[in-house]
């Protein structure tokens, strides 16, 4: 009777109070961030959190979209390079831990004077597929969804597009790879967002979420998290200043 009523009881454990041993990590590759060998600052950040409670980080670098879809349906516990709120099915811890700037690329006949996010307005603007800036405009543009940075250099330099928009990083080194000449072109910010990890909305992820929050006050409160962004170089970024 005993141990029929301890089986029970072990059926009826919420997947919160298993014990955790892995975190399945998918995500795109990005340079000094997520590489194929599980190397990158992104990939450090996920193991400082996680490896003193015990859990080993796996990793899977797949084009950005299927990252979010292995979360989504399961076959992965977060992927990275998120924005706050992007996908409502998705889990979101409140600490981030990386910062895009999003900057407008632009022949400088098409402006006189930068003036932000008004200077877009009512213009064709294109972006990578799937990255959505639209969602964090408070104006209207004529958006283009572009599927490489290459094809979206060429349609600029064409005219076809008034604005391209991208992260800085990725648009500098898209410049550089397809040796794109700048001159007459201008580049100016346009956006800030927050980059988060998105979790599986289950009990498991519930409880990776909750892990991701405590360990990121407690390496923040002892000084560790800190030292690790001025010796990456991305001090700038620190996510609680």
């Amino acid at each position: 009777m005993k141990h029929s009523l301890l089986a029970l009881i072990i059926l009826v454990l919420p997947a919160s109070a298993e014990k955790i041993t892995t975190i399945k990590v998918a995500t795109e590759s990005w340079e000094r961030a997520t590489h194929k060998d599980g190397t990158g600052w992104y990939f450090d950040i996920v193991r400082k959190i996680y490896k003193p409670r015990g859990i080993t980080m796996q990793h899977q670098i797949v084009p950005y979209t299927r990252s979010v879809m292995l979360v989504k349906t399961g076959k992965a516990d977060l992927w990275l390079g998120s924005y706050e709120d992007e996908e409502k099915e998705a889990l979101y811890p409140r600490t981030a831990y990386d910062l895009d700037i999003v900057v407008a690329l632009f022949k400088n006949e098409k402006v006189k004077e930068w003036k932000g996010e008004a200077s877009i307005t009512g213009k064709k603007v294109g972006w990578i597929k799937d990255y959505a800036y639209d969602q964090y405009l408070h104006v209207k543009v004529v958006s283009k969804e572009i599927y490489d940075r290459k094809i979206a250099l060429r349609v600029l330099a064409a005219g076809r597009i008034d604005f391209f928009v991208d992260e800085i990083r990725l648009v500098n080194d898209a410049i550089k790879k397809h040796n794109f000449d700048k001159t007459g072109y201008g580049m100016e910010n346009l956006l800030r967002l927050k980059l988060l990890p998105g979790f599986s909305n289950n009990a498991r992820g519930k409880a990776l979420r909750s892990i991701w929050e405590e360990r990121m006050k407690e390496m923040h409160a002892n000084g560790e998290l800190k030292a690790f962004y001025k010796k990456n170089g991305v001090l700038r970024k620190y996510p609680f200043e």
